[in-house]
């Protein structure tokens, strides 16, 4: 597959893996179905400019839909996604009156937002069709990257580090602001077996997995995040890491027959 207008550098978050993961997984799912048409959900779309517009630009054949609660996100998306296969709502993710179902539904670091992730990998499995797939993001919910989280949190660094944040994007304030809900934080943390058992509970099976990045939260991305060379070095190394020291994962899903 050919992908277009990825001219993005990794972060330390490992964007673009994650971004080549999803869009690889979204090539495979159309080849081997030979689709008139594929609808595509994005739950969780923040912005919009981390996944859910270089979907749209990739697949000019496929109606995506992109769905957030945090409404200066999706003013955002509106104003600077224009595209004709692409459509920004502003809603709860369990809103009644989404009742389509799709051929592809991304979860790109969504789930562990929920306390009650099950009642999302139920939607999952009720909103997509017989033959579509889930595409999931999640942090290891007790590796690296998560560990790190909890030393900032506990330590008081996660505030000095939001302070000085906060103050440099004030100084830069002539530089576009782009909306970004940091009020959602973490509620649920991930084991592996008890990923792939609450997916099993909801009639969905794994049918391809990769790994994500080695570390990646806030106290790296400061102390290692403009050096190019290790951003690709994290994102990379965790490729030949037992999965469990790994801090993230890729998943792809789908219906049990």
């Amino acid at each position: 597959m050919k992908l277009n207008n990825i001219n993005i550098k990794e972060n330390i978050y490992g964007h673009k893996k994650k971004l080549i993961y999803i869009l690889t997984e979204i090539d495979r799912f159309i080849k081997k179905n030979d689709l008139a048409e594929i609808k595509i959900l994005d739950l969780g779309c923040g912005n919009g400019n981390a996944v859910t517009y270089y979907i749209a630009q990739n697949f000019p054949q496929a109606q995506i839909t992109g769905i957030d609660i945090h409404q200066d996100s999706i003013v955002f998306a509106r104003e600077n996604f224009k595209l004709p296969n692409l459509n920004f709502i502003c809603q709860d993710i369990f809103a009644e009156n989404i009742n389509s179902q799709y051929d592809i539904i991304i979860l790109s670091d969504i789930l562990e937002h929920f306390a009650n992730p099950e009642k999302l990998l139920n939607l999952i499995n009720n909103q997509l069709t017989n033959q579509g797939v889930a595409i999931v993001a999640i942090p290891n919910g007790y590796g690296p990257y998560e560990l790190e989280r909890k030393f900032c949190k506990y330590t008081g660094i996660e505030y000095i580090l939001n302070k000085i944040f906060y103050l440099k994007s004030k100084l830069l304030s002539k530089k576009q602001n782009i909306p970004y809900n940091s009020e959602s934080g973490h509620l649920y943390f991930f084991t592996w077996q008890d990923f792939n058992s609450k997916a099993d509970k909801y009639n969905l099976k794994v049918i391809n997995f990769r790994k994500g990045t080695f570390i990646g939260s806030t106290l790296s991305g400061l102390m290692f995040g403009r050096v190019s060379f290790l951003n690709e070095l994290n994102s990379k190394i965790s490729d030949y890491l037992p999965k469990y020291f790994c801090g993230s994962w890729y998943f792809t899903l789908k219906k049990y027959k």
